[in-house]
Parts: C-alpha cells; structure tokens; sequence
C-alpha cells in the first residue's frame, strides 16, 4: 500500500521515518490507511499500528 502511495505522489516517505508520525494517543508508529466507509471513504490517513486496540489516526497533509 505505501508503495502505492508513493508511486502515485500522494506522499513523498523516501526512507524518512520523521516523516512518519507517532500515534497522538498511543505513542506508537503510524501505517498508512484507507478509509473503507463514512464521509471520508477512499481517502487516506496515517492510523495507529496498534489498530484495533488503538484507533488514534492522523490526517495526511496533501
């Protein structure tokens, strides 16, 4: 999936990790996402890779 995302422009992560936020509510680090449902389907975030036990999420800037 990143791959995707980078290849397509979206995000520019090239091996920079301080490009990748830590969870706001866990601390943890953050995996790209796409929304599956609600009024943000198909867009894509940076949500916790503790999921499901954390559902702290970040929005991509774009």
């Amino acid at each position: 999936m990143l791959s995707l995302i980078r290849q397509i422009g979206l995000i520019d992560l090239t091996g920079r990790k301080d490009h990748i936020p830590a969870c706001p509510k866990f601390g943890a680090e953050m995996v790209v996402r796409t929304a599956k449902q609600g009024e943000n389907a198909g867009r894509t975030f940076f949500g916790c890779s503790k999921y499901p036990g954390c559902r702290g999420t970040v929005e991509i800037e774009g």
